[in-house]
């Protein structure tokens, strides 16, 4: 039972922590490894959530440890832009579609360039704290959890990253 529940969680819930890898590590078969590391450890624990929601905010707080672990190791956390992560699968969303007019597909490509490059280009305690509440959809509650901080600095943390972003986004636009 354990192990059937453990492995329709993870189906269910490893691609967003997989994206936060990818995002954090910038790299596939790091990104990977990590999911895999977490994995080893979450079965190695005697006692795991049996509620899912629990187990994806366990799942989120075990792959940045295991991310930041790894950065660590490699000694490259803030240095690097996004700009190597790879394109593909459920870490950049599908932009197009067959009925959607060419013009503003373009437009939604270059804007979502533009986001990327932005959130490349901030710190990655910001980048960390808007990928877990925009992208991932966590209540503050649930970043302070995986964060381990406390819910006001989360809320802080959140509006400063929101401000770094948007003056970002602002100045790559204007040098376009």
């Amino acid at each position: 039972m354990r192990k059937a529940l453990f492995n329709q969680y993870i189906q269910q819930h490893s691609p967003g922590a997989f994206a936060m890898a990818m995002h954090m590590l910038r790299n596939r078969d790091d990104a990977s490894d990590v999911m895999q590391d977490a994995c080893y450890s979450l079965l190695k624990q005697a006692r795991l959530p049996s509620d899912s929601h629990e187990f994806r905010l366990l799942l989120f707080r075990v792959v940045r440890n295991k991310a930041i672990d790894r950065l660590r190791a490699l000694k490259i956390r803030a240095s690097e832009s996004l700009s190597d992560i790879e394109l593909s699968g459920k870490v950049i969303p599908e932009l197009t579609s067959d009925f959607a007019d060419p013009q503003q597909s373009m437009i939604q490509q270059q804007q979502y360039v533009l986001l990327h490059t932005a959130l490349g280009s901030i710190s990655a305690e910001h980048r960390d704290i808007l990928l877990l509440k925009d992208w991932q959809g966590f209540s503050y509650a649930e970043i302070a959890n995986i964060l381990d901080i406390e819910a006001g600095t989360v809320m802080s943390r959140l509006h400063r990253a929101r401000l770094a972003l948007r003056e970002t986004m602002l100045a790559l636009d204007e040098d376009q």
